[in-house]
């Protein structure tokens, strides 16, 4: 138990440890308890941010590695937050690069929609997503045809880059020795067609400082002088019918360890802890209702937390907000209307949207002006409503259809649901 304690880091910074069982607090002679005791428990983990106009600080995420538990662990009467799946990374995976592509074996997520006309390669680490013209097949690699001038990648690093991909050819070429693997500036790489299998794993090295590559093709290493500058354009594998898949980048060398790890083990793990961040930022960004939340009768928690019923003309929601000015948020209900008409939400004192009568959704500004959508919902129908301020506009959408776009300038203090 003596072994508990909180470390802080600061943008990747170790900033010390701030609070250790039977130790006292800083600045205190008080001893800090950390021992879970019910009601008579004396010490809560809290962290205060003190925010001002002229911060620069927007957010701020608590992460808990699950490695951290075997330095401390938990003791008896704690409970993890989840329990991990314990893997020893120092030994079995490559580290995160820098932007990864194509690592998913589900379309869907390999895909970044930014808008109904393009199609954008996700980028699963820092969301540097890429425009993309080419199509998938049904094995989930990236279809280069032919004619194409390859997949292109920009490197801008003063020091060392390493990029990898993995790559299947449909058919072999006939009557050639090699392919051309990648060209940049006036220097190109080419592969022997006797290194070829598919898929065949590649990972290479853009060494600055010393003008040199080393090209690593199915663990087979080869080096290769040429003329590197510190922003140029790749183009892998152009001018041939090809699919591509696990595409990324590292800022720096990858170790021969690493390359090793990378052939071995893959870029799987990241799709792992993309799937697992989103869900948890998607539930901490929800509401979840239970009975005990409210002392009314007029609301009713149907099916054990499904799905929240409100009924009567005193039923109503009420989310209060910080102070700050939000100037982007999202609004998505789930929601099966029995009667009309009715407030669906209310933004401040004189911006409302609500229902009609007849089913058109109305944006109600200044308790005067109303601007009614086209189309009409119907009631006891299942109907998913999701509304979007950005800025000074709002949009609303119905079952995924636009049926209201409008400008809007409102600021909100709370927001009151379903009156």
């Amino acid at each position: 138990d003596d072994s508990i304690k909180i470390n802080y880091w600061l943008n990747g910074c170790f900033l010390g440890t701030a609070f250790a069982h039977n130790l006292p607090f800083p600045s205190s002679t008080s001893v800090c308890n950390m021992l879970p005791n019910d009601v008579r428990t004396g010490y809560f983990p809290a962290v205060t941010l003190n925010v001002n106009e002229t911060s620069v600080l927007s957010s701020c995420e608590f992460i808990f590695h699950p490695m951290d538990m075997f330095e401390c662990p938990l003791p008896i009467g704690y409970k993890p937050l989840m329990i991990p799946n314990l893997v020893d990374f120092d030994d079995l995976l490559v580290p995160y690069p820098f932007n990864a592509y194509l690592i998913s074996h589900s379309s869907e997520d390999n895909f970044e929609n930014k808008n109904s006309t393009t199609k954008f390669l996700r980028d699963f680490i820092n969301n540097n997503h890429l425009e993309n013209k080419f199509e998938f097949d049904n094995d989930y690699y990236l279809f280069l045809p032919e004619q194409s001038q390859g997949f292109s990648l920009i490197i801008n690093n003063n020091e060392s880059t390493t990029i990898s991909f993995d790559f299947s050819l449909p058919k072999m070429p006939n009557n050639c020795h090699d392919i051309l693997l990648l060209t940049f500036n006036t220097d190109s790489i080419r592969i022997p067609i006797n290194k070829i299998v598919n898929p065949t794993q590649i990972a290479i090295i853009f060494e600055i400082n010393q003008q040199k590559l080393k090209v690593y093709i199915n663990n087979e290493l080869r080096m290769v002088k040429c003329s590197i500058v510190e922003k140029f354009t790749v183009y892998i594998l152009p001018r041939i019918s090809v699919r591509i898949q696990n595409v990324a980048i590292w800022k720096y060398a990858l170790s021969n360890e690493h390359i090793q790890r990378l052939f071995t083990s893959g870029l799987s793990y990241i799709v792992n802890d993309y799937h697992q961040i989103r869900n948890y930022r998607k539930s901490i960004n929800s509401f979840t209702f239970n009975g005990n939340n409210f002392e009314n009768d007029f609301i009713n928690v149907v099916n054990d937390n499904e799905y929240l019923q409100l009924f009567g003309n005193k039923s109503h929601l009420i989310l209060s907000k910080s102070n700050d000015s939000w100037s982007e948020y999202t609004f998505i209900f789930d929601v099966i209307i029995h009667s009309l008409p009715i407030t669906i939400i209310g933004l401040n004192a004189q911006t409302k949207i609500s229902i009609t009568s007849d089913g058109q959704i109305s944006l109600i500004i200044n308790n005067e002006n109303s601007i009614q959508s086209e189309s009409k919902l119907k009631l006891n129908e299942s109907i998913r409503l999701v509304i979007c301020v950005h800025h000074k506009s709002i949009r609303i959408y119905a079952n995924g259809l636009l049926i209201l776009d409008n400008i809007l300038a409102t600021f909100s203090m709370l927001f009151i649901f379903f009156s």
